[in-house]
This record gives structure tokens, sequence and C-alpha cells, in this order.
């Protein structure tokens, strides 16, 4: 006779997710890291029924109120195993890590649907059941008020820290050491001189990439250990701490910190950026001239190997792009040349050293002098703004005609802004207010200086070169950064 054996119970499959929303370099007993996690979930699992691990999914430094659920990898991953019928069981720690918005019911729908529970620290989530779905929606909105109300309290800290001259956390900062007894960020010995050259460098014509290789054959790494890139390097100088600021949702603000820097570097610094950004492709261009040679035409001239025997050229854009005009080709060398004859004729040209450098200072001054104008007006709308905010909380001004009058203010301000900037820019950029000594600087050092750090030095002392191509050789027309 056979005898019949018992069926054992069928072993649960079951995954884990596991969120943390901001390490921050925490460590201690409140920090709920992903081992915590896991041993406080594997607890509870223990107590059931026989089940197994057969995944485990994770998102590190992932906010919900910063990343949508669509975009976390981890969570993505889990449901996709649900759906695919992989596990039985879906464990989090609690709600909240799962996520932290009534908008998740939709989820734990599609998951209960394919027939995997969903399971907490503290028991099955029930969304089959009315009560149940309701239970859950009221934890969900409870998680939401909480994640609100802990945002809202951290920006008022942040604002305060930002109020008092102070960064809003101790992220470590490139060139700085943080002394979290003070709270205070020092120059690093070591790191700090190197970042103030790397802006020196900058604005005497040093490419990023250059710095770049440069920081990495040195042996300096970024905060995080890893290697500089362009990208890096250029996060780390247009943040402006450096400077003495503190940048805080896009703006910066002043600093109780030791600058690196002085104002008038960075001020430089950013009209270079400028000049770059604008023309980004020159940054690395072997040509001399790149971005600062004009057709007659009015149109810009690009640098390149033209023609069949393959020789460096100007090129008019505007010829070549939309036949303007025949031609429009000057070779390279020629113009060179010619620049680098007006630049020994400045040099020499002492008798007219003193008139140059009084209509470089003057065009200096007259754009200094436009900024701070439009910088009065800013200051009257900003007062404007203020008035008509009272006057809405006292209930002179309804609602309806506030936002119309504000808009109005924005826009304008906006507006002036933008000339304002411009004209700090142009006050910069003006170009040297010593073109003399300068153009003889530049001649005793030509042959020490790379191509862009010629170029960077000329552009203070050019404003364009106009060209009008021709054969066998056209003609050429400085125009001083003065004029």
């Amino acid at each position: 006779m056979r005898h019949l054996e018992p069926v054992p119970d069928p072993v649960l499959r079951d995954g884990i997710y596991i969120r943390v929303s901001a390490v921050m370099g925490r460590a201690d007993e409140r920090f709920l890291s992903p081992d915590i996690q896991r041993e406080a979930i594997d607890r509870m699992r223990l107590r059931g029924l026989a089940s197994r691990v057969v995944d485990e999914w994770r998102d590190i430094d992932v906010s919900t109120a910063r990343v949508k659920a669509a975009n976390r990898p981890g969570l993505q991953a889990a449901l996709t195993a649900a759906r695919e019928g992989r596990i039985d069981r879906l464990w989090f720690l609690t709600l909240d890590r799962f996520d932290r918005d009534t908008a998740a019911l939709k989820t734990f729908d599609e998951v209960a649907a394919s027939g995997v529970q969903l399971w907490a620290e503290s028991g099955r989530v029930d969304v089959e059941t009315p009560e149940g779905y309701l239970s859950t929606t009221m934890q969900l909105a409870i998680a939401r008020y909480q994640r609100d109300r802990i945002g809202k309290s951290w920006k008022q800290t942040h604002e305060h820290r930002i109020a008092q001259g102070l960064p809003h956390s101790g992220k470590p900062k490139w060139g700085y050491v943080y002394d979290p007894a003070r709270r205070m960020f020092d120059p690093d010995p070591v790191t700090g001189p190197v970042l103030a050259d790397l802006y020196r460098r900058y604005v005497a014509g040093e490419t990023v990439y250059a710095m770049v290789r440069w920081l990495n054959a040195a042996g300096h790494t970024t905060t995080s250990g890893g290697p500089w890139s362009d990208r890096s390097l250029r996060r780390v100088m247009d943040a402006g701490f450096a400077a003495g600021f503190v940048p805080y949702q896009g703006r910066l603000h002043p600093g109780v910190h030791e600058p690196l820097i002085d104002a008038v570097m960075w001020e430089q610094f950013n009209a270079a950026r400028v000049r770059r950004r604008v023309t980004s492709n020159t940054e690395r261009s072997p040509y001399l001239l790149s971005g600062l040679v004009r057709c007659v035409c009015g149109s810009s001239m690009n640098a390149g190997q033209f023609g069949a025997a393959r020789q460096p050229k100007y090129r008019c854009k505007a010829a070549h792009e939309q036949n303007r005009h025949p031609g429009g080709y000057i070779m390279a060398a020629f113009v060179e040349r010619e620049v680098v004859t007006w630049l020994g004729e400045v040099a020499a040209d002492v008798d007219q050293a003193s008139d140059r450098a009084i209509a470089a200072a003057a065009k200096v001054n007259r754009r200094r002098e436009d900024a701070k104008a439009l910088g009065r007006e800013i200051a009257a709308l900003d007062e404007q703004l203020v008035r008509l905010t009272r006057q809405l909380a006292s209930g002179v001004v309804p609602e309806k005609a506030f936002v119309a009058a504000r808009d109005g203010i924005l826009t304008d301000r906006e507006a002036l802004e933008g000339r304002r900037d411009a004209a700090q820019r142009d006050a910069v950029e003006a170009g040297s207010t010593r073109p003399q000594e300068d153009a003889a600087a530049l001649l005793r050092d030509w042959v020490l200086l790379s191509v862009p750090a010629r170029r960077e030095a000329l552009r203070r002392l050019i404003r364009h070169v106009i060209v009008t191509p021709g054969r066998p050789r056209g003609t050429v027309d400085v125009v001083p950064a003065w004029r």
C-alpha cells in the first residue's frame, strides 16, 4: 500500500524595496539606513509564512518631493517584477518609504490587480476593501502633510542661514575646509590658492579643458574624490563661493566666509564666461582671431582650411551660406600679420597713449554710470512692489488689481535687470584702460603665450577686425575696443 505524503506549504517569493531620501553624511540611530530598514522588514517577514527573498531594490538619496515615482529606478524595477509575476509579496518598511502622496494609490491598485500582496513592517497594506483603502489613503495623506511641513521648515532654516551669509548646508566646497564647530568654511591652505589661480588663468585666456587636464595630472580630485571634467570645474567656478557669495535658488547672496578672489577678478571671470559662452566653439580654436573677424558686409567670418590647397583662411559666413556676395575669403596669415602690425603701432605710439587711455576709461565709466542709473530704477520698482503688497494686506487694493500691477512691475523689473547686467558686462568688457602698455606687454610675451591666451589678450584691445575680402589680399581694418 502506497503512503501519501503531505504537500509542503509553498514558499512565498518576497521582493524588498528600500528608499533613503537624503544621506547627507548622517549615521546616527535615528537615520533609517538601508541596513536598518532591511533588518526591520526581515523581523516582520520571519513571523509569518515560509518565504525567501528573491530580489531587493534600493533608491538611495531619492526624495519623493524631488523625484517622481516614474523616475526612481529601484521602485520601477520592483513594480516590473510584480507585474511580471516574479514575486508574491512586495515589502517596504513604511508607506512613506514607498511614497508620500496619495498618487501612490493607483500603483497599489495595479500591484494588487497583478496578484502581488503589499506588505509593510506594520502589516499587510489593504487596498482591496473599502475600510483598508480609506485607511491607506489617510496614511498617505498624512505622509504628504509631513513631507510638506518638513520641506517648509527646511526652507525657513535655509533662508535664515542665507540671510546670515552662511551656506544652507555643510556640503563640501572645493577650495575650502569646513569647521563643524563654527559651521563655517575656511580657505583650504592647499586647494584654496589653486582655485584662485584657476580664475586668473581663465581670465588670462587658458581654456577650461587645459585646466582640467592640469588638475587631473597634478593629482587634484573633486570633493567626491573623482577626476575633474570641464562640467565639474565650470560648476565650481560659476558658483561664486570663491568670490565670497553663497548660491541659493539660482541667485548669489553675500557670504561671511573669506573670499579667495576679489570683486574685480570675479567680474573679469564672468565677462570672459559670457564671451566664451557666445563663441564657445572659438575657445579651443587654433586660429588666433576666431570670433573677432567680421566681413565688411556685416557678417561674421569663420576660420578654417578652405580651397583645394586647404590653406588657413577666414570665410564670410553670409557669402558662403546666403550667396550675399562673391568670394568672401581672405588668407588667415595676412589678417593676423596686419593685426600684429597694428598692435606694434599701438605699443610704439607713446604720444597717443594718454588719449587712448582717457577714451577707454571714459567708455568704462559711461557703462558703469548706466548700470548705476538702472540699479536706481530697479530699487524704485522694488519700493513700489513693497507699497503695493502692504496695500493688498490692508485691503486698500483688491487682489485682482494687485496681481495685474505686480505682474507689470515684475515685467519692467526683469527688462531693467537685463539692461543693467548688460551695462555691467560692457563695463568689464570695455577693454584695457592702458592700451599702449598692454599692447607692449602682449608683444613682449607673444612667443610664450598659447593661441587662446593671445586671443583673450587681444579681446581687451580689439573690438572687431573688419575685413574686405578680395584678390590678392583684401583690406584689414582693426576696430579698437575703446572706439
